[in-house]
């Protein structure tokens, strides 16, 4: 999360400044993507890849400076801009998930 932070910081002095060039910078801030895999948890209102990369288009060609998708994505977006600490439990929580799924796995174990 602090990484998404700090790329969406970086980001907007980014489009401030290259305006001035000509040149658009927005940043795209996904959701889970929909998947083939069995192992995915939610699949409920998720985009495929193709949705996502027509999404990215469209924002793009807007101008769109910050690009979050799918809905469920851009409501969690805007409730953690405006209450931080609501959110951070649920954050911590996904990050522990998310490294449990993908810890290394014991590779003497053969």
């Amino acid at each position: 999360m602090e990484s998404l932070s700090a790329l969406v910081g970086l980001s907007i002095p980014l489009r401030l400044e290259a305006a001035g060039l000509g040149v658009q910078v927005s940043i795209v801030c996904p959701g889970e993507i929909r998947t083939d895999k069995p192992n995915q948890r939610y699949k409920f209102g998720l985009v495929d890849a193709q949705e996502a990369a027509e999404i990215i288009l469209r924002g793009v060609a807007k101008n769109q400076a910050i690009i979050v998708f799918p809905l469920y994505a851009r409501v969690l977006w805007r409730l953690n801009r405006l209450f931080p600490k609501l959110l951070f439990p649920l954050g911590r929580k996904m990050v522990r998930d998310f490294r449990a799924k993908h810890r290394p796995r014991d590779r003497a174990r053969g």
